[in-house]
C-alpha cells in the first residue's frame, strides 16, 4: 500500500489555497476527478495509472505537478523519445527513495521494449535486473518503490495495447475564451506584464487556444519590451528625483536619460505611463501597461496571426484550398518539409477543426478551414 500525505481540513474544499489544484484554470473534468483519486490515496487506495489525452500544449504536464503536490509525492519527468531506452528507464525507477509520480511526456514515442518495463513495475512493482549498465532478464527482478505512473498523449493508438489497458483515460478539454483570458493574466503576472483588456484578448485570439503557445507569447512580449519598460522606469524614476519640477524640466531631464533609445519606443512612454488599462491581477498600479502597439508586433515577429496559424499552418491550408485535397506525402513533397513535421501540423489543423482526413481522399478542408481560407485571402 503507497502511503500518502492525509489531506487537512483545509486541503478537503476545492477553494482552499492549499490546494494545488487551484492554480489549475479550466478542465472542468479532469480537475474532479483527479481530486477523487487523490482523495482514495489518502484513505489507503492503490492508485492506478493515469493517460492523459488531449492536445499538445493543453497543460498535461502542469495538471500532473497540481496531482503530485496534491498527495505530497515528488514529480519526476521523463521525456519519451527515441532515445530513451530500456537500461535509462530502469535506472531512473530504481532511483526513487519514495513516493512518486513519474509523468512519461509524449508517451507515443517511448519504444515498445521500453512499454513493456512498465508491465512489471505497475503490476508487481518490479523491474528487469541490471548488470553493469544492461538488462540481465535472467537474474532476480529487482524491486522499485511503489509509484503513479501517469503518461501524457495525443496518440494513444500508437501505445502497446497491453499497457492502454492498464491506464485510466483522462481526457483533457479545450479551453473556453474566459479560461484563456484568465491563463493570460495568471502568466502575465509571472513575467510581469501589465496587460490592456484588448492586448490579452490579440494574445487569446493568437493563441490556438493553446496555453503553451500562450507563454510563448508572453516571452516574446518580455523580450521586445525591455528596453520600453527601461525607458518607463527611468521616467518614472526621474520623476521621482525632480520632486516639483516643472513637467518640461522633467521631460527635458527625461529626454537626456532616453536619447540612446529607440524613438518608437519613446513615444509610447508618456501614453502608457499614464494609462489607466491595468488589468493584469496581482501587480502593483505603477507596472506601467504594455502598449498594444508592442504586443501587435511580438506577435508579428513570431509570423502568429489573429487566429494562432503560423507561416507554416497559412501555407498548408493555401495548398489544399488550391487543390481540393492532398496527403501529407504530397504536402512534404511540395512545401520541402519533413512527413513528420507535416503531419503534426495538420493534426493541429485538425484540431482546431480546420481541416479533417477523408478515407481515400488525403486532407481536406473542413467548412471552418474554407471560411478562413476566404477570410485570410489564402485562396487568391
Amino acid at each position: 500500500m503507497i502511503a500518502a500525505a492525509q489531506p487537512s481540513a483545509s486541503d478537503s474544499t476545492s477553494n482552499s489555497p492549499n490546494d494545488p489544484f487551484t492554480r489549475i484554470i479550466g478542465q472542468r473534468r479532469a480537475v474532479p476527478f483527479l481530486k477523487e483519486i487523490r482523495d482514495g490515496i489518502c484513505l489507503g487506495a492503490h492508485p492506478r495509472p493515469l493517460l492523459f489525452l488531449g492536445r499538445s500544449g493543453h497543460g498535461k504536464t502542469a495538471l500532473s505537478k497540481a496531482y503530485a503536490d496534491s498527495i505530497g509525492a515528488e514529480f519526476v519527468r521523463i521525456d519519451c523519445g527515441p532515445e530513451l531506452k530500456s537500461e535509462h528507464l530502469v535506472e531512473r525507477l530504481t532511483g526513487l527513495k519514495s513516493l512518486a509520480v513519474v509523468f512519461c511526456d509524449e508517451m507515443q514515442s517511448m519504444r515498445k521494449r521500453v512499454q513493456e518495463i512498465l508491465y512489471s513495475a505497475i503490476d508487481a512493482s518490479v523491474v528487469p535486473a541490471l548488470d553493469h549498465g544492461r538488462l540481465d532478464r535472467c537474474a532476480e527482478p529487482m524491486p522499485v518503490v511503489p509509484f503513479v505512473l501517469i503518461g501524457a498523449t495525443n496518440e494513444p493508438g500508437r501505445l502497446l495495447p497491453a499497457l492502454r489497458a492498464r491506464m485510466v483515460n483522462v481526457v483533457m478539454d479545450d479551453y473556453s475564451d474566459s479560461d484563456l483570458r484568465a491563463i493570460v493574466s495568471q502568466k502575465a503576472t509571472q513575467f510581469f506584464l501589465q496587460l490592456s483588456n484588448r492586448a490579452i484578448d490579440l494574445i487569446v485570439r493568437a493563441s490556438g487556444g493553446s496555453p503553451r503557445t500562450i507563454v510563448q507569447i508572453l516571452q516574446s512580449i518580455e523580450v521586445t519590451s525591455a528596453s520600453w519598460r527601461f525607458n518607463c522606469d527611468m521616467e518614472n524614476a526621474n520623476a521621482e528625483l525632480a520632486g516639483d519640477a516643472t513637467s518640461d524640466e522633467i521631460g527635458s531631464l527625461v529626454g537626456d536619460c532616453l536619447g540612446d533609445f529607440p524613438l518608437e519606443h519613446q513615444a509610447l512612454v508618456s501614453s502608457a505611463t499614464t494609462s489607466t488599462c491595468f488589468t493584469t491581477g496581482g501587480l502593483p498600479a505603477s507596472v506601467p501597461c504594455i502598449p498594444d502597439e508592442l504586443v501587435e508586433r511580438a506577435l508579428a515577429w513570431m509570423g502568429l496571426d489573429l487566429y494562432g496559424l503560423d507561416a507554416t499552418g497559412r501555407t498548408l491550408l493555401a495548398t489544399m484550398a488550391q487543390h481540393g485535397r492532398a496527403t501529407a506525402e504530397l504536402l512534404s513533397t511540395v512545401l520541402g518539409l519533413d512527413i513528420p513535421f507535416t503531419r503534426q501540423a495538420l493534426a493541429e489543423l485538425r484540431a482546431r477543426q480546420l481541416t479533417q482526413a477523408a478515407p481515400g481522399r488525403g486532407w481536406v478542408l473542413t467548412d471552418t478551414g474554407k471560411d478562413l481560407v476566404k477570410h485570410l485571402g489564402l485562396n487568391s
